[in-house]
């Protein structure tokens, strides 16, 4: 499965059983896929037929030949898979979410023998596992490759050495119900690979609460109300009849057709009994309910009532209910990034380190970037940033915006370089349409410290003093040319007065 479908996957299973893993491992097999070559001529045939991977042969209507070759390779890579919840087992005396100190955690699922033959495993030690008849073939199908097994992947803390400290193993075994029949692999492993998170954490055990743990006993007994509610409905709307026996006709009176005859001997043969009337405390009792178990899952119960309910009130009073309402959904964002997704970051850094060999690129901020996780320093600790509800981004933006006004202000009031300057600015735009949920908001604006943006302002420099040099020079010709024209009218005078 893809890292997205495995991530949400976890997630709920989490709010629905109060906890998600998902397996961080490197992943080594053989990939085994077919192809078939046309129009080979004759004698490449021949060479062909004579490599161990050629599987079949044959002619073309128009004289060249076909061959059908399987190509073997080996492949390894870093996985990340979700592990549904009933595959994981945990040992007795664990009680916290990090599995990384558990004495004993294994992953029990059913695989096909082409898988377990694909990871490397002793085909003959896995066909005399299928010819002791421990794992069922599937219908219609006797191979090894088709049939369903078994296996138990554990990994345990176990001083198998006796030198008084436990070290961590991992033992595969599989075949049977329980998948323990046959040992297939037992090696030293440096950790665990599986990552859990809860939403809600429990008081004394790594099972953590989901959201129907904290909700059921509401929601039964709201559950209970509404079946008494709609069963006082049916009950009203099929009215019920006493009569007198022998002094009507049953059949009549049980035919649904409309308009229909009953005939009586007696006219108070029949009679109307009272409808059973629902109690307005019933509602009320609902409603009550229903607040509770809001208040009890936060936003991700009931949305539209919440939203209907704050319909009428003030901007500010709507931002305020909806940030309470989101403070749950925050605490289990909180917990799951805390847990599940800090786990995995840890243990696929540990994985690129430990196991890839090369460079990784990647796209940062519209720049490729290479780094050699064998170069990486060993990760113990990170900090992990949640992100923000809908109505924190509001807060966020109206904040920035007022900066972003700010320092527009400042720098018109040429106080660049004092207390603000363009970097800053940049800086406050981006953070401004990242709240505003924009996607890559760096491809709106220029950052001033990228050479682009340094040869651009040196261009403007350059403008900005070949105008003011032209300036001067436009000022200095018109200075002379005033002069000239007092020159000659002086002279002018001077003429007229002699």
């Amino acid at each position: 499965a893809s890292g997205y479908e495995s991530l949400v996957r976890a997630l709920q299973d989490a709010l629905l059983h109060g906890f998600g893993v998902v397996k961080v491992h490197w992943d080594e097999r053989i990939e085994v896929t077919g192809e078939r070559l046309d129009a080979v001529p004759l004698e490449v045939v021949a060479d062909l037929s004579a490599e161990p991977t050629f599987r079949d042969a044959g002619a073309n209507p128009d004289g060249s030949y076909w061959v059908e070759v399987q190509r073997k390779r080996p492949v390894a890579r870093p996985c990340i898979d979700w592990v549904p919840a009933g595959e994981l087992l945990v040992g007795k005396g664990q009680h916290l979410v990090n599995l990384d100190h558990a004495r004993f955690v294994a992953h029990r699922r059913t695989v096909s023998g082409s898988d377990l033959m694909a990871m490397g495993y002793d085909q003959d030690l896995l066909e005399e596992l299928a010819n002791e008849g421990l794992d069922q073939p599937a219908v219609g199908q006797t191979s090894l490759a088709a049939r369903s097994i078994v296996i138990c992947e554990c990994y345990v803390l176990i001083d198998e050495d006796e030198d008084g400290i436990a070290e961590r193993r991992r033992y595969v075994t599989a075949g049977g119900i329980e998948g323990d029949s046959v040992l297939l692999d037992n090696r030293a492993w440096p950790e665990q690979p599986f990552a859990l998170g809860a939403p809600y954490m429990s008081l004394d055990s790594w099972q953590g609460l989901s959201l129907f743990d904290r909700l059921r006993d509401l929601q039964d007994v709201r559950t209970d109300l509404v079946r008494q509610i709609l069963e006082t409905g049916w009950r009203n709307l099929v009215q019920r009849i006493g009569g007198v026996e022998r002094l009507y006709n049953h059949d009549d009176l049980v035919a649904s057709r409309r308009g229909g005859v009953v005939r009586l001997k007696d006219v108070s043969a029949l009679v109307a009994l009272p409808d059973v009337q629902l109690s307005p405390m019933s509602m009320s009792l609902l409603e009550m309910l229903d607040k509770t178990r809001r208040e009890a899952g936060g936003g991700a119960v009931d949305t539209a009532p919440q939203l209907q309910q704050m319909g009428g009130d003030t901007a500010h009073g709507i931002e305020r209910m909806a940030s309470a309402l989101e403070q749950t959904n925050a605490m289990v964002a909180r917990n799951l990034a805390e847990t599940l997704l800090r786990g995995i970051y840890l243990k696929t850094h540990r994985l690129l380190h430990r196991h890839w060999q090369g460079v990784i690129a990647a796209k940062t901020a519209g720049q490729w970037l290479q780094q050699a996780p064998a170069q990486w320093s060993p990760r113990q600790d990170l900090a992990v940033a949640v992100g923000l509800s809908y109505s924190d981004r509001l807060q966020q933006a109206a904040s920035l915006q007022g900066i972003i006004a700010a320092q527009l202000g400042l720098l018109e009031k040429g106080h660049r370089g004092v207390l603000v300057d363009l970097p800053q600015l940049y800086r406050a735009l981006l953070d401004q349409s990242r709240m505003l949920g924009l996607q890559a908001p760096e491809q709106y604006w220029v950052d001033p410290e990228s050479p682009a943006a340094q040869a651009a302002a040196q261009a403007m420099q350059e403008q900005a003093a070949a105008a003011q040099e032209a300036q001067v020079q436009a000022t200095k010709e018109a200075q002379a040319a005033q002069l000239q024209a007092v020159m000659a009218a002086e002279h002018i005078k001077a003429e007229a007065s002699r």
